[in-house]
């Protein structure tokens, strides 16, 4: 169909049309009338609709468009009736305002952003509808918030980036507050158990030492080895023990 340049008109308006919208529209350069509203057309709009310099009216709603559309329609001189909304991403380029010939333009309920343009068609209240737009702003005579420093549009594009570094450092905060958390609670039990260990070992004096080895006497001579002598003694609370005396 695409091939055959004659062609005047086109609708293929309500029928089950799925897949995309080919770029050899734009063969079809004596074309008046182009309407394939409601079917299942997906991805982009292509570029090659601005060869259609003889189109005037141009139908493109109640389809699942998913991509990206240019200012190409900007280039559509002549086209008097624009109906687009399909759910997609659209900047209102100020070429849109220089299409003198329209006389309805509808880009309802799609996800435009930017400042609608001031002239033009745009400037017409009964020929424009621009309504379930969420982004868009500078037309208060259209029903959309006036043009502010900070307009919806970039505060949108801020959040994408400050709310996954919000997210990252209140998780990079959690992580250390559990690891500090971990490392206290290994501390403390760790505590007990050296207080314990010190618990079983009972201090004793040099002075007792001798004493209970009776001035070190080979009497209590136990052994000797190249790394010292071993003695028996009996400490002031009558417990009987073996006291290594190492050579230096």
């Amino acid at each position: 169909m695409w091939n055959l340049t004659r062609l005047i008109d086109i609708d293929l308006l309500e029928n089950f049309l799925s897949g995309f919208f080919p770029p050899a529209v734009g063969n079809l350069k004596a074309l008046n009338t182009l309407s394939i509203s409601v079917n299942q057309l997906s991805g982009d709009i292509p570029n090659a609709l601005k060869e259609l310099q003889k189109l005037s009216i141009l139908d493109l709603s109640n389809n699942s468009f998913d991509g990206s559309v240019s200012c190409s329609f900007g280039d559509l001189i002549i086209i008097e009736v624009l109906t687009f909304h399909a759910t997609i991403s659209l900047e209102l380029y100020d070429s849109l305002a220089d299409l003198r010939y329209l006389s309805s333009i509808n880009l309802s309920f799609n996800k435009l952003e930017g400042e609608v343009p001031k002239r033009g068609a745009f400037h017409n209240l009964t020929i424009v509808t621009l309504v379930g737009n969420a982004v868009l702003f500078g037309a208060p005579r259209l029903g959309l918030p006036p043009c502010t420093t900070t307009n919806p549009g970039t505060r949108v594009h801020l959040l994408k980036y400050i709310l996954p570094a919000i997210a990252f450092t209140i998780i990079l905060l959690a992580f250390i507050c559990l690891l500090s958390r971990s490392q206290r609670k290994q501390i403390q039990s760790l505590a007990p158990t050296t207080a314990l260990s010190a618990d079983k070992y009972k201090l004793i004096s040099y002075h007792e030492i001798v004493r209970a080895t009776e001035h070190f006497s080979e009497a209590n001579l136990l052994g000797s080895r190249s790394f010292g002598s071993v003695y028996k003694g009996c400490l002031d609370d009558g417990l009987l023990t073996a006291i290594k005396v190492l050579n230096f």
